[in-house]
């Protein structure tokens, strides 16, 4: 970067825009903004200056920000695109496990798992878990096993695992501590459901799942109307918003 020096290689073109997510980026971002005269966006709140970059992509839960060079997001942004191909009734469940957001309750997500399960009798149901899901969970859910649930724990998945699965799930349950899944089922446009947890103190996350509530674009499970699925919602395209930004701004001629 102090060199303004990049090791291009001679057979690519030289780029005209260069996007970069994750602190390690950084630096690079910027060797190649001014190495190349590239416009240089940053998909995240950065930890140098926001006037380091042409364009910073921040999730609205990371803080409000009022610079000409910001574009604000609800989540993060994710490869994850929209289906056409959902089956109404095959359920996806997505389990996330301790953090210092939310109070992790593995008998309480097996409850509401429970009633679930036997209230929408005609649903198929695929559970899966994350790096962070206890181990005490792991017998717990095999006590839900029926010829109608299938649990594929998260060490037995691929990478694109979870995007073929978010294709075809009508609906997707999601603890809400697990707030990237949220989005990323939000995303592929499938119906998005919530599995409670109970929240430690107010914070920047919760608060933006408290606005999805509030817009319709998810519904929290609930003990008393089982039976209620969440709706599927047309509206969550922010990775196309986005590039129509991105396009507008320093493309279309």
């Amino acid at each position: 970067l102090f060199y303004k020096y990049w090791p291009h290689p001679k057979a690519l073109p030289r780029p005209d825009l260069v996007i970069g997510a994750g602190r390690k980026t950084h630096s690079h971002l910027l060797a190649v903004k001014y190495c190349f005269a590239a416009k240089a966006i940053v998909l995240m709140r950065p930890s140098l200056p926001l006037c380091c970059f042409d364009m910073a992509l921040i999730p609205q839960h990371d803080g409000c920000f009022k610079q000409n060079n910001v574009v604000m997001t609800q989540g993060a942004l994710n490869p994850i695109r929209p289906s056409n191909q959902h089956q109404p009734q095959y359920s996806l469940i997505l389990l996330g496990g301790p953090s210092k957001h939310f109070q992790w309750n593995s008998k309480s997500i097996v409850a509401q798992l429970k009633t679930l399960i036997v209230a929408n009798p005609d649903h198929y149901y695929h559970i899966t878990t994350s790096r962070r899901t206890p181990t005490e969970l792991t017998p717990l859910l095999h006590s839900l096993s029926a010829n109608r649930v299938e649990i594929t724990p998260f060490e037995a998945t691929t990478p694109e695992w979870l995007q073929q699965q978010l294709a075809n799930a009508g609906q997707c349950w999601v603890t809400e501590d697990s707030v990237s899944m949220i989005y990323e089922a939000l995303t592929a446009q499938t119906a998005v459901g919530l599995l409670n947890l109970k929240i430690i103190k107010s914070n920047r996350l919760s608060r933006g799942i408290t606005t999805l509530i509030e817009q319709g674009l998810v519904r929290r499970f609930n003990h008393h109307q089982p039976t209620q699925q969440p709706k599927v919602t047309k509206q969550f395209t922010e990775a196309d918003r986005c590039a129509d930004i991105v396009v507008k701004k320093w493309f279309e001629s």
